[in-house]
């Protein structure tokens, strides 16, 4: 059954050869392999009501939505009452077609949820069809812990306004915006309110520090790092994380960011679970090339940082499992590419990990998706992430508010990604001593895609 689960048709079929009834193992097999292959097919034959046989369904129920929702709901409405299915069985298979149908955003999505509660997808899809009655509903069907959620309180507030419910929405806006997040950030810009950056950096009298890095094991990783013996150093670090107090974690976060090991930093008060310290978590770093990129591609400093600390946590040598390289975390292909397009021809990969030479490619690479994404610095950011091929995809059907697309990107990844590096340009914008641009202007309705 492992092998079937994993789709080893073939494997399965070996396997069962040394049970007590392969005959009747091989019959099970061919019909998870239907259910995988010809899930219609499957579903339209004629199936006994046992235990075996109700899990097939579910799943062919499940296969088929990836291709229908709509067959698929039509086939478990004339399937279900035929069968023993348990009340928890039927709404696992209803969530399956309507959580399909949302991430495919389709007009019978909230048809499909109907009244299920504890679902985040239908508050997204009742956001996609700006049905504002519906997202209230949905939100309030979350449990407690979810729904007290900034995500959530941010869109309950949004529908309480939309349904005229004035006194409800500024209530509670209000309780998000002493927050230092996206959320925090978009309530504030409805209430016409600053933001609250709460930067509380670390105290520590010079004594304390000095005597700090007399430590044998800081002054091991102090040496390792030094010496570029960057395997070592990062060992040395992981040991003392999971040693150190979290005062201690800010001490050595405080030294490593003298040295100029930002990522460290990060990772270290991150662990001390220490978020305040906005000048060692956000620091104004690459200050000049990052000038010199954003003035020759006409783009907000603030932005380019936004996105280099979220890519890489200004860490010049990071690389991706994938092979993304640097500061901004290019593609060694699309890196040629757009050397390339700037006439700046890239010689080797390794000019990937020069800051200056990754700033410029980056910061070309992301004027260049704010030009093919409606020049939206919301598309721009999220294609920067997934790809234009796909943001392309999930563009409307008709003009969107940026919040609702953003909240309906199918990828939680890129959601989190887009969501984290808007709300960063904000705090950068604080960190260069600059007038804090509202996230609300930096984001535009979203355009539907073009017929």
């Amino acid at each position: 059954m492992l092998a079937v689960h994993a789709k080893q048709f073939s494997l399965a079929k070996y396997l069962a050869k040394s049970l007590e009834n392969p005959q009747a193992a091989n019959k099970l097999i061919s019909a998870w392999k239907q259910a995988n292959d010809s899930p219609q097919r499957f579903l339209s034959s004629k199936i006994a009501d046992n235990g075996n046989n109700r899990d097939i369904i579910k799943y062919a129920i499940y296969r088929l939505a990836r291709k229908s929702t709509d067959q698929a709901y039509e086939a478990w409405q004339k399937l279900s009452p035929n069968y023993k299915f348990s009340e928890q069985d039927k709404l696992t298979a209803q969530r399956a077609i309507a959580n399909r149908a949302a991430l495919n955003r389709e007009d019978r999505t909230l048809e499909y949820f109907s009244d299920i509660p504890n679902e985040t997808w239908r508050v997204r899809a009742a956001l996609w069809q700006q049905d504002w009655q519906a997202v209230n509903k949905a939100v309030l069907s979350l449990n407690l812990n979810e729904q007290q959620q900034p995500r959530w309180q941010y869109w309950l507030a949004r529908s309480q306004a939309k349904l005229g419910q004035q006194t409800e929405a500024i209530k509670t806006y209000q309780t998000l915006i002493s927050k230092r997040d996206f959320y925090g950030f978009l309530a504030a810009d409805q209430l016409q309110q600053p933001y609250q950056m709460n930067h509380n950096p670390i105290h520590s009298q010079q004594a304390e520090i000095d005597l700090f890095q007399l430590r044998p094991a800081v002054a091991r990783l102090k040496e390792f790092f030094t010496l570029d013996m960057n395997l070592a150093a990062r060992r040395q670090a992981y040991a003392l994380k999971q040693q150190l107090s979290p005062r201690e974690l800010q001490l050595l976060a405080t030294l490593t960011h003298k040295w100029q090991w930002h990522n460290q930093t990060i990772a270290l008060l991150g662990k001390a679970k220490y978020w305040d310290a906005l000048d060692l978590r956000f620091p104004l770093v690459y200050n000049n090339p990052i000038l010199l990129a954003a003035k020759k591609n006409g783009m907000d400093p603030s932005w380019l940082l936004g996105v280099a600390r979220q890519e890489s946590a200004f860490n010049s040598h990071a690389r991706s499992h994938v092979g993304a390289t640097g500061l901004m975390q290019l593609m060694p292909k699309t890196a040629k590419q757009i050397a390339h397009l700037i006439n700046k021809p890239l010689k080797n990969i390794s000019e990937l990990l020069i800051p200056e030479r990754n700033i410029q490619l980056g910061s070309a690479y992301l004027r260049l998706m704010y030009d093919k994404n409606q020049q939206n610095p919301v598309l721009a950011t999220a294609s920067y992430n997934a790809g234009p091929h796909r943001v392309a995809r999930w563009l409307p059907e008709k003009t969107l508010p940026a919040d609702i697309w953003i909240e309906n990107i199918p990828f939680t990844e890129t959601r989190h990604y887009t969501q984290t590096v808007l709300s960063y340009t904000a705090v950068f914008d604080y960190q260069r001593k600059k007038t804090i641009k509202p996230l609300s202007t930096r984001m535009p309705a979203v355009q539907a895609k073009k017929p």
